[in-house]
């Protein structure tokens, strides 16, 4: 019998979980926006009413936040370290532009 080299830890499990985290995030802000255009549109209605933010809604708006900062630094991130913005200097594409000239 083999031994497992390799661990016993799903391969794929963290991504799904990350990528379904970030569309948790997104689809909450996209509500959360939605909500912030139907209150300014009954704005007058309710304007004599107070208003009251529980401490866990204000919290929430600052993780979302973050998270959406954080999201448009990596992908500025992204961008600037992407293969076009990179020089060629790797072997198989200096010969490639040598014998191509």
């Amino acid at each position: 019998m083999k031994e497992k080299t390799v661990s016993d830890k799903p391969k794929y499990l963290g991504n799904i979980i990350a990528a379904s985290e970030k569309r948790n995030v997104e689809q909450s802000i996209t509500i959360e926006n939605i909500e912030k255009k139907r209150r300014e549109r009954e704005k007058n209605e309710f304007e004599e009413v107070p208003k009251f933010i529980t401490k866990g809604y204000e919290e929430k708006m600052a993780l979302n936040k973050l998270k959406h900062m954080k999201h448009i630094m990596e992908e500025k991130y992204d961008k600037l370290n992407s293969i076009e913005n990179k020089e060629v200097n790797n072997f198989s594409n200096i010969v490639f532009f040598k014998f191509k000239n």
